[in-house]
């Protein structure tokens, strides 16, 4: 959902790597000046410092995941995603991008092959 409704938003989807250590995130994060963080259950543990150290993260959200929800680690979330869809009002939104030639993905590689 997050790769088209991000740029549908406005927004520029920065894809994190779930393989990459703290620092590499926090570097990530920093240097792309990202606001929302969506997150699996799974994976919240990873998110507490990165909210700390990353002033420019206003929020993360939890995508919830049944799977881990006996094991969800204790790390403030803003929502959930599917507290925020409920929220989402039931008017169409245009399906169109302001402007083609705009960045809709910034993605960020380790530089090996």
């Amino acid at each position: 959902m997050a790769h088209y409704a991000v740029p549908l938003a406005g927004a520029v989807l920065v894809a994190l790597n779930t393989r990459l250590s703290a620092h590499e995130l926090q570097y990530i994060i920093d240097h792309s000046a990202a606001k929302l963080m969506l997150a699996d259950t799974e994976l919240l543990e990873n998110t507490k410092t990165l909210r700390r150290e990353n002033p420019t993260l206003e929020a993360l959200i939890e995508i919830a995941d049944d799977q881990y929800a006996g094991e969800r680690p204790d790390v403030p979330v803003d929502a959930t995603l599917d507290e925020l869809i409920a929220q989402a009002s039931d008017e169409r939104l245009p399906y169109a991008i302001a402007d083609e030639r705009a960045p809709i993905t910034l993605n960020y590689t380790s530089g090996t092959t």
